[in-house]
């Protein structure tokens, strides 16, 4: 399932960069391709911000939001944060931003 394209600059030519970042820089499945590019349009529909004016507030506020809004297990989570480190790193290497708004994200006092 493809989520519609959000207006917070998440553009289907930038996550077709991403996809082909993904493919290229490490062995995936087209499984997990599909599902990290699908990880980063939700987080970015969720948090409705631009992607290049998000801070690790707004990450560390979205893992929270998996933790206790939708009861996502401790993996689902570490999916979710590495899908969107890449995206950032994606972003890191075409010159869009000068950090990794991820680094020093943590999955905090998670239930087991």
């Amino acid at each position: 399932m493809s989520l519609p394209e959000s207006s917070y600059g998440v553009t289907s030519g930038l996550m077709e960069g991403y996809r082909q970042y993904l493919i290229h820089s490490r062995k995936v499945t087209q499984f997990t391709v599909r599902m990290y590019v699908n990880i980063v349009r939700r987080f970015h529909n969720h948090v409705g911000k631009p992607y290049v004016a998000i801070n690790q507030e707004d990450i560390q506020g979205y893992v929270n939001f998996l933790r206790d809004s939708e009861q996502r297990t401790v993996n689902s989570a570490i999916r979710h944060l590495a899908a969107i480190r890449k995206f950032y790193d994606y972003l890191s290497l075409r010159g869009e931003i000068a950090n990794n708004p991820c680094d020093g994200v943590r999955l905090k006092a998670w239930p087991r």
